[in-house]
């Protein structure tokens, strides 16, 4: 099985969701195949059509530090924050080529972040029934995807250098929970792109894949 990965590096949300789903309908289409999509996003709050607006603690704060707020986003999962520092991985996978299991797919990116974790000297585990990624008692990365016809889009929030307090302006995944970072548990900036490369070596090894293609294109 072959994967793409695209870096895209800094990108407003909005931008990036239509680059998915260009890659989707090529996915579907059998033009090209898996494809991982890096990014980093500026200050942005994104819901989805499920969303208590209740889950928005400080609509003020949005207004007053220019943070992007998109609404309806067609992913599971609540609402959430999206910034510099954090590492966003879209997954656009054929699960028509994965035994079209949806809870297996989910379970190997928790998996793949997990171990990507670990790499790094940080302990993190799965919850059951919570999606994502956990450091002890608080959310270190978030996970939320969409589907169509089998062929998925979104995927997931690492925190690695994230500003944390954004986080404190809503209720992260409609939870009354606390977020932490890869950079808080270590006490430490990282290189974002060593942490990049880590995830991508564990995703080879858990998906089973062949090879393995490297695009950067950064925002025009």
């Amino acid at each position: 099985m072959r994967i793409s990965v695209v870096d895209l590096g800094k990108i407003s949300f909005q931008k990036a969701f239509l680059r998915q789903l260009d890659i989707q309908k090529q996915v579907l289409e059998g033009e090209v195949s898996h494809t991982l999509v890096f990014c980093e996003h500026p200050h942005t709050i994104t819901s989805t059509r499920r969303t208590d607006v209740n889950n928005i603690l400080d609509h003020r704060f949005i207004l007053d530090n220019n943070v992007d707020y998109v609404m309806g986003i067609n992913r599971g999962g609540d609402i959430t924050y999206h910034g510099p520092g954090q590492l966003m991985g879209y997954m656009i996978f054929d699960l028509r080529n994965l035994g079209r299991d949806l809870g297996l797919f989910l379970r190997n990116m928790e998996s793949s972040i997990i171990k990507t974790l670990a790499a790094f000297n940080i302990e993190a585990c799965s919850k059951a029934g919570f999606r994502g990624v956990w450091a002890g008692d608080k959310k270190i990365a978030s996970i939320g995807i969409g589907v169509n016809k089998w062929v998925t889009i979104h995927g997931f929030g690492l925190n690695v250098n994230t500003e944390l307090k954004f986080f404190e302006i809503i209720r992260p995944c409609g939870l009354d929970i606390k977020m932490t970072s890869m950079k808080k548990e270590l006490r430490g900036s990282l290189n974002l792109g060593l942490v990049k490369k880590e995830f991508v070596r564990v995703l080879n090894g858990i998906f089973n894949l062949d090879s393995l293609n490297l695009t950067c294109l950064k925002e025009a």
